[in-house]
Parts: C-alpha cells; structure tokens; sequence
C-alpha cells in the first residue's frame, strides 16, 4: 500500500505511472527482505511482518504530510 505512495513523491503527479509504483513496491519488498534475514542472527524473520513494520509508519508519515499540504 506504501508503494503507490512512494512513488507518488518523486513523480509529481497525482497518480504515480505503474512501472514507478511496481519499482518502489519491489524495493520495499527487498530492503524488508535484506533486514528480516540481518536482523537477528541465526533467525529469519517473515518479510510480511519487516514489510509491515517498516512500511506502516512510513504510510502514515507520507500520508500525514500530504494532508498538510
């Protein structure tokens, strides 16, 4: 869900290409997926819960600055 949102940004239009959500979205998915398996050693965390994590917080900054503007 974060993604449309990140690629909204740089874009600067009101609705991002689908290419430029796809990318963003993918390199969500792979920075969740770089720090489930670093996170902790030994243990491999699900990447739906880093995605989660890390995504959640940065939606809802995103979206309370665009409700700023």
């Amino acid at each position: 869900m974060a993604a449309p949102q990140i690629a909204q940004r740089p874009a600067r239009t009101a609705w991002p290409p689908p290419l430029a959500a796809g990318l963003a979205g993918s390199f969500v998915v792979l920075v969740s997926d770089v720090v489930a398996r670093l996170l902790i050693p030994d243990v491999e965390l699900p990447v739906g819960v880093v995605t989660g994590v890390l995504g959640a917080p940065l939606l809802l900054w995103l979206l309370a600055r665009a409700r700023q503007r």
